[in-house]
């Protein structure tokens, strides 16, 4: 398999060979390597591992390690980066550091990634791009080491007798890959993660079925039925969320309310209140002409609203208890004082409307 071992250093090459050393118990080496560093770092791991010949030295010590592509041209960094100090530095990095990984992870069988050197910011936007990128058999790790080679500047690498002494720690991590759009390589990193948070959000969504016919709501593995009046106005508010959102080219409603309705709003959709209403025994019922004639008068939410919502509420707490997911099946006054916004929490993507 063709591997490659990536590498997040500042100016200590040694964590390149410890890795490797580790690495060599799982017969798993990667066949090229790759190192992303600042300037400075560069001109170090260049003269350390290559003027002196310390990456030669590495490999006589370790045979296995001889057939590992790893020259110069391996070691990459940002032009012009001679430190992480400003925001356009740390541009740079995160942007090299992002474009290593994705082609990495096309070019390889599986990557190596070590997040032990460098920067916190470069270990944790490695990290965020393995998030996003990663394969299943792609790896993040940490070296662990004796503390007196780590103070040792000089300390390059352990030879054979010392392997036992290096751990290698496999980094948890959750892979994303199939929750990014397919648009992810032209993407720039905040919509990139954006567009990842959006996707996992939307996972968690449980559905929420309104069975018309029924009037019976199901979430969660539960169900509950609503009488007429009450169901009526939830389908008439379940309907608005999915019917008339304002930006339906967004994909999540969020903190979005602007398809909530006003008193105001309530008086010009009123006929397709009726009408939801008159699907259940018709219009000519003493149950329909009671609504109705409530529904009758100018700002009628104000006084046919309240009841209904509470008596919905109350059913909700019954079936759900204390289930803070239970909020999204609640119908709402999120309105200031005055100035009523009727409308239901949940979001347009969890309905699922069903006339049978």
């Amino acid at each position: 398999m063709q591997g490659l071992g990536l590498f997040v250093i500042g100016h200590s090459p040694a964590i390149i060979m410890e890795t490797l050393a580790a690495r060599s118990k799982s017969q798993m080496l990667p066949k090229k390597i790759a190192v992303i560093t600042t300037e400075t770092g560069a001109s170090i791991l260049t003269h350390r591992l290559f003027d002196e010949g310390g990456w030669a030295k590495f490999c006589a010590a370790w045979p296995e390690m001889a057939s590992i592509e790893f020259s110069p041209s391996s070691i990459l960094k940002p032009d012009g980066v001679d430190d992480i100090r400003s925001e356009l530095e740390n541009k740079a990095m995160t942007n090299l550091i992002f474009n290593t990984v994705k082609s990495g992870i096309e070019q390889s069988d599986f990557l190596d990634a070590s997040l032990a050197g460098g920067r916190k910011t470069m270990g944790y936007y490695l990290g965020l791009a393995m998030n996003l990128f990663a394969r299943k058999q792609d790896r993040l790790t940490h070296v662990l080491v004796p503390e007196d080679w780590e103070r040792d500047s000089n300390f390059l690498f352990p030879v054979k007798g010392q392997a036992k002494q290096v751990t290698l720690i496999d980094v948890p991590f959750i892979r994303l890959k199939d929750h990014v759009k397919a648009t992810i390589n032209r993407m720039d990193l905040n919509t990139l993660v954006a567009s990842a948070q959006t996707s996992v959000d939307m996972s968690v969504l449980e559905p929420i079925f309104i069975h018309i016919k029924r009037r019976m709501i199901r979430y969660l593995g539960k169900e509950f039925i609503l009488p007429e009046r009450e169901f009526s106005i939830y389908l008439f508010f379940a309907q608005q969320k999915v019917k008339a959102c304002k930006h339906p080219q967004q994909q999540l409603c969020e903190e979005c309310k602007d398809c909530f309705l006003s008193v105001e709003g309530m008086d010009e959709k009123k006929d397709d209140l009726m009408q939801i209403r008159a699907t259940f025994g018709g219009r000519h019922t003493g149950h329909y002409e009671r609504f109705e004639k409530a529904w009758d008068e100018p700002r009628a939410a104000q006084g046919c609203l309240p009841e209904p919502i509470r008596r919905i509420a109350e059913e909700v707490e019954h079936v759900f208890a204390v289930d803070p997911r239970a909020e999204k099946l609640l119908i709402k006054n999120v309105g200031k004082r005055n100035a009523a916004s009727y409308g239901l929490l949940a979001d347009k993507t969890q309905i699922r409307i069903e006339r049978n």
